[in-house]
């Protein structure tokens, strides 16, 4: 991939955001087609690409977001997403048509979270940044934070 090839993306990005810049200095905001339009140009160079997204569950513009998303895989076979989130009914409805694999992590996460807690609790208590006067306390301590992280 050439440098030139990068300077011809930067300048198509920058084309695209003059033509929508507002009166009065408003900023310029690309629409979900012209962001995808960029992506898919810009991936035409390769033989495979892999787009990474993590926590879908905290996008805000979700049907524009996933809109785009549909496009991206179903008009480019040479682009393969990787999607995560926590686990919500609606993201499942809109995901599954383009999902080809599935991995629940939340049951898998329990007991890496439990000894993240424990080994965090046990390091402070020892250097004295969290300190207890029961010593049974700091299971409590383990047991809330682990049903709280619900998976994270």
């Amino acid at each position: 991939m050439s440098p030139e090839y990068f300077n011809y993306i930067k300048e198509q990005f920058h084309e695209k955001l003059q033509k929508t810049q507002g009166q009065q200095g408003t900023p310029a905001k690309l629409s979900t087609d012209e962001y995808i339009s960029l992506i898919k140009q810009f991936c035409l160079q390769f033989e495979k690409v892999f787009i990474v997204l993590d926590a879908l569950d905290e996008c805000v513009d979700r049907s524009g977001f996933f809109r785009g998303l549909l496009r991206l895989s179903e008009d480019s076979p040479t682009i393969n997403l990787f999607l995560t989130s926590r686990y919500e009914v609606e993201l499942e409805r809109v995901i599954n048509p383009v999902a080809s694999h599935r991995l629940a992590l939340k049951e898998h996460m329990r007991s890496d979270i439990r000894m993240y807690l424990y080994a965090q609790t046990t390091t402070r208590v020892r250097q004295g940044s969290l300190k207890l006067r029961q010593e049974n306390l700091v299971a409590n301590i383990i047991a809330a934070l682990e049903a709280k992280a619900d998976g994270m």
